[in-house]
């Protein structure tokens, strides 16, 4: 399995353990932002922003029926690659 890390501080580190603020200050070599997904104003969504975000559209599901939650989601993009 191929993991994915960064150095920082001459240390290289895992993407998964690397905090809200590291993750927020990842830049390319060219100096582009490494954000998968900034918000509005450019910088990355705050996490309160993420839980408002699933809860308006979890309502907006319910509307049709539907029950959904992110975990439920886990996977599924890696899985579709295979």
């Amino acid at each position: 399995m191929r993991r994915h890390a960064v150095v920082l501080a001459g240390r290289a580190r895992l993407y998964t353990r690397l905090s809200v603020a590291d993750r927020r200050r990842l830049c390319r070599e060219s100096g582009q932002p490494l954000w998968l997904w900034p918000a509005e104003h450019g910088r990355p969504m705050d996490p309160a922003a993420w839980q408002a975000a699933f809860r308006r559209t979890n309502e907006r599901c319910a509307a049709f029926g539907l029950d959904c939650a992110a975990p439920q989601f886990r996977g599924t993009w890696r899985n579709s690659r295979r």
